[in-house]
């Protein structure tokens, strides 16, 4: 009679039995005995469209299969990440890096063998990785001359600096009522590190490894500085918008003896960051987001200054990016 009893139940309601494919149509699990109950003792067949789990059981010595519902989220599958993912990450970083720092100025082709035996990889992470430097805008493909590091327009260079600008100085704002005494310190820490960083940048032999290593660590002491307020300010899509902006191109300054221009452009950069920390601590939101626009603008008329004077004469550019 039970047996009568469950074949009745998979009859459809004009009477024709369900077939496998109704059956599993109806998000039931099938196995070689037939529809399961789940643990909650409904039928299979009554337990919806969700994922079915199967396990193995013996029943009346018959291989069944118990059946229960999981929820939805477990349909999605887990991707296993890609180690040449993960070695483009490291090399776009690296790259960029170097980049920004003018090591590899603009107009610089980068041929896919050459970075492969640098970095003693395939090319297939290279190519990963100059697709990464494109979509940032620090690469670009030209056909039949393969990747070079960008060149930006006058126009394109003051678009990064304005929006740079408008942003960092938001950031400024919603940071000063929020600044705390241990924030105000790391910002002084910051600043202090960034000023070793310019004397020495200013002090030190300009020629060779010695010249990008400085750069470096003058561009990420800056970066340090400005990467407290954003910290602080707490609002991710200023911060990620502002550091698009500010890695998107590869500007130039000049190198030059001291008392040149881009000696002034430093000196003024470490003057506005120390101005912009006493609004903070003076917690005057309107002044330090004026402070802090002031300090891209003029970064800006400094650069297209040093550019105009220093390619009249030849000169050779090094990277400004961060200004």
């Amino acid at each position: 009679m039970a047996r009568r009893r469950r074949c009745c139940r998979d009859r459809q309601p004009d009477g024709r039995r369900r077939d496998r494919g109704d059956l599993a149509g109806a998000g039931l699990e099938l196995g070689p005995s037939g529809p399961r109950r789940g643990r909650d003792g409904a039928r299979g067949d009554r337990c919806g469209a969700g994922l079915i789990r199967r396990e193995g059981a013996v029943r009346g010595g018959r291989a069944g299969r118990r059946v229960r519902r999981v929820p939805h989220a477990a349909r999605v599958r887990s991707t296993p990440v890609s180690l040449d993912s993960t070695k483009a990450d490291e090399i776009a970083l690296v790259v960029e890096e170097a980049i920004v720092s003018g090591e590899l100025p603009p107009g610089t082709v980068l041929r896919q063998e050459q970075l492969s035996e640098r970095f003693s990889v395939s090319r297939t992470p290279i190519r990963e990785a100059l697709r990464r430097l494109a979509a940032l805008g620090l690469v670009s493909f030209v056909p039949n001359r393969g990747v070079r590091v960008r060149t930006l327009s006058r126009d394109e260079l003051w678009e990064a600096f304005l929006v740079r600008a408008e942003l960092e100085s938001l950031a400024t704002e919603i940071a000063a009522p929020k600044m705390t005494s241990d924030d105000l310190d790391e910002l002084e820490r910051a600043e202090a590190e960034f000023s070793r960083a310019t004397q020495a940048l200013r002090s030190r032999p300009r020629e060779g490894d010695d010249r990008w290593r400085l750069t470096s660590e003058w561009v990420r002491a800056n970066h340090g500085f400005h990467d407290v307020i954003y910290r602080v300010a707490s609002v991710p899509m200023i911060e990620r918008l502002a550091k698009g902006a500010r890695r998107s191109f590869s500007g130039h300054a000049v190198w030059g003896p001291g008392g040149s221009d881009v000696d002034a452009l430093y000196e003024r950069n470490d003057r506005e960051h120390q101005a912009i920390i006493a609004a903070l601590r003076a917690a005057n939101p309107g002044g330090g987001r004026a402070l802090a626009r002031e300090h891209v603008l003029h970064s800006y008329e400094l650069l297209v200054h040093v550019l105009d004077q220093r390619e009249d004469n030849g000169a050779t550019l090094v990277s400004a990016a961060s200004r």
